[in-house]
């Protein structure tokens, strides 16, 4: 690094020397061709691109740097991107841990466990390890040999594992490699400076567990160089290797392919290829299904932003809609979800970044209501179909009436619900963010929302007896016919229809519910409170007990059960009648008189009762107590007309008897003295 800053050179660039190399002529392996028949036709297909999520995630972001070491943190419960040392602006080295999980970088640097600070490191994920493995890197005193483990947010030096360990270097490469043959994660090649030039290794080694460095013999090797890209390419099952550089200032900057499995390095030529370059990077992408390389330092130390892939021995120069701008020595890994390319910072022409990017198909959003007019009673679904990106899928809908939701999930499609409270035309809109940062919007076709139904419920009467029957009418507001109602009577019974009868058969308060539904399947209910009452008992209490003929005496009627208000009928036994509640009545002569009291509710209901009145004398005021039974029922036809004629019958002789006394008496005979 001292003699950089002697030197006009990119930012994050490295003198390094490439001692001569020949690259074999023969590649040992062969491609099956992917393309489709001839009358098989491809549809045009989403291209994935690369997107600038750094203004999605929250949060602050690692410094300005170039030549961090990233890996995908996959061990169970860790799921996060991790992000050490490199060359900051604010410091080179550095020893600083960052993680990219949960739509935010987070620094977790622990002072106490930390490596020492270094850049070009050589760091993946190896899943014998179940953690980030970090192996050398180049220091502020010097190069580093030392291995260490990154698991459960804690860094630990693997020095005492193993008899052996590779030479101290920077720019090696290395990556997991689950095939049997490795088992472990393969370090190649790697670079130490001397002065202007700079020693570069081909040697080959794999982190045999716990067992620690065990160095492979392979009978073909690259050339010696440092920063190539490497990763292992799980659509071919082979560890893939490209590129790399060395010599005086690494103008020795090389473009061969090398695939290793079985143990062995062979050569790759396919038909075409990135340029030569350097201090690229390269991750395989599940949800591509195949590698990934981005940028890099070509010949003539010129930067590059152009995107490849490879896949079945091919390379393919991508056209993406956007691209980080031109750099090098940027950290590339897996995104927190394992799935999508995410790439950090890097050294570009006169700075360094601390921008974060994503390689995947862009992602899509739309939303729409599942109606297109509704009511204000109405729950109205909404849902969100997704195309690209990389989930889970979290955001916000906007229902257009002032209100949100929140939304999140997988898949394809997201939906919600959403009641609006009053009339109007509303536009519903989604803001989404992916899991790697992405960010797209929808907007959705808008929805006519009117007066939801409104319904009131009368009961006819509002309070009855046992056994008789009640009218409940429901009368609806608002809303679109034809309406549907359900009725529940709070005895269990129910019914259907605008109205509806019930019989109750026990007394008690009941309260009824009345749904109605429209034909925009808005909804409103009402209740009215029945109370019911047992049919009604009188008794009846003469005052005084045993009145004396000639005498006034109240009837006082006492009834109990039925639905007032009452109307009451009496017979006093003596041709007397009254319609009065409380009646009072003379009897003329002494004597026993039955009499009758008939009580009709308003509800339909009615009770009759006997009673006896005993009259003494006008002198002697004693008697026997009045007794009676009472009977639900009503006096017969008879009685009613009985009473019209003995009531005619009393007017006509009240009128003849008024006639008579006032004619003039008879005068005295004419022999009478006078």
């Amino acid at each position: 690094m001292l003699l950089l800053s002697a030197l006009t050179v990119p930012a994050g660039f490295h003198a390094r020397a490439l001692p001569a190399a020949t690259e074999p002529s023969t590649a040992p392996r062969t491609h099956p061709a992917l393309a489709p028949p001839p009358d098989i036709v491809t549809p045009p297909q989403p291209k994935p691109t690369w997107v600038n999520v750094t203004g999605t995630l929250s949060g602050a972001a690692p410094p300005r740097g170039s030549e961090s070491s990233s890996a995908f943190d996959a061990a169970p419960g860790d799921n996060e991107t991790v992000l050490f040392g490199g060359c900051l602006l604010i410091a080179c080295p550095s020893n600083q841990t960052w993680v990219l999980a949960n739509g935010s970088w987070h620094n977790i640097t622990n002072p106490s466990d930390a490596p020492p600070a270094r850049n070009s490191a050589s760091m993946d994920y190896d899943a014998n390890m179940q953690g980030v493995l970090l192996f050398g890197g180049d220091g502020t005193l010097g190069y580093f040999n030392d291995t260490w483990l990154f698991h459960g947010g804690r860094w630990t030096n693997l020095g005492f594992v193993g008899p052996m360990a590779p030479s101290p270097r920077a720019g090696a490469s290395m990556t997991f490699d689950p095939q049997p043959e490795e088992n472990g994660s393969v370090l190649f090649g790697g670079c130490v400076t001397s002065g202007l030039n700079a020693v570069c290794t081909n040697d080959t080694w794999v982190w045999a567990g716990w067992s620690g460095w065990v160095q492979l013999t392979p009978s073909l090797a690259p050339p010696a160089v440092g920063y190539s890209a490497m990763t292992f390419d799980v659509a071919d099952q082979v560890l893939l290797l490209f590129g790399g550089c060395g010599g005086f200032l690494c103008l020795g900057v090389i473009g061969s392919t090398w695939e290793l499995y079985s143990g062995q390095w062979w050569a790759e030529f396919p038909s075409s290829s990135p340029v030569n370059r350097t201090d690229a990077s390269m991750v395989y992408s599940p949800k591509l299904g195949e590698v990934i390389l981005f940028g890099g330092i070509t010949a003539g130390f010129a930067l590059d932003n152009t995107t490849w892939s490879f896949f079945a021995g091919t390379w393919t120069l991508l056209a993406p809609a956007l691209a980080p701008s031109v750099r090098g020595s940027y950290a590339l890994a897996l995104d927190p979800t394992g799935q999508t390319p995410v790439l950090f910072g890097g050294a570009l022409n006169t700075s360094s970044g601390n921008d974060t990017w994503v390689f995947e198909f862009p992602l899509a959003a739309s939303i729409g209501a599942n109606v297109s007019a509704a009511e204000t009673s109405q729950t109205i679904g909404f849902t969100i179909p997704l195309s690209g990106g990389t989930g889970p899928f979290g955001g916000t809908v906007y229902f257009g009436d002032g209100t949100l939701g929140v939304v999140s999930g997988d898949g394809t499609q997201l939906t919600t619900t959403h009641v609006y409270t009053h009339p109007g035309n509303y536009t519903g809109s989604v803001n989404l963010t992916d899991g790697v940062g992405e960010l797209a919007t929808g907007t959705a076709a808008p929805v006519a929302i009117s007066a939801g139904p409104l319904v009131a419920v009368l009961a006819a009467p509002a309070s009855g007896d046992v056994g008789h029957a009640v009218m409940f009418i429901a009368t609806p507001t608002y809303g679109v016919g034809p309406f549907s109602y359900t009725w529940s009577f709070g005895d269990g019974g129910v019914g259907t229809g605008a109205s509806a009868s019930h019989t109750y058969t026990t007394a008690g308060s009941y309260a009824v519910v009345v749904n109605l539904t429209d034909t925009h399947q808005g909804i409103a209910s009402a209740s009215v409170q029945e109370t019911v009452s047992a049919d009604p008992n009188a008794s009846v209490r003469v005052n005084p007990t045993n009145p004396a003929a000639g005498s006034v005496a109240t009837l006082l009627a006492n009834v109990s059960g039925g639905t007032g208000p009452f109307n009451f009928s009496w017979l006093f036994g003596d041709g007397g009648s009254s319609g009065f509640a409380t009646p009072t009545h003379t009897y003329s002569s002494p004597g026993a008189f039955v009499g009758h009291l008939w009580v009709n509710d308003s509800a339909g209901g009615s009770t009759s009762v006997r009673f006896t009145v005993e009259v003494g004398p006008a002198s002697n005021p004693s008697g026997s107590t009045p007794g009676g039974s009472s009977s639900n029922s009503s006096p017969p036809l008879w009685f009613w007309a009985g009473v019209a004629v003995l009531l005619a019958v009393g007017v006509l002789g009240s009128a003849l008897l008024v006639s008579r006394r006032r004619r003039p008496p008879p005068g005295p005979p004419a022999s009478a003295p006078r």
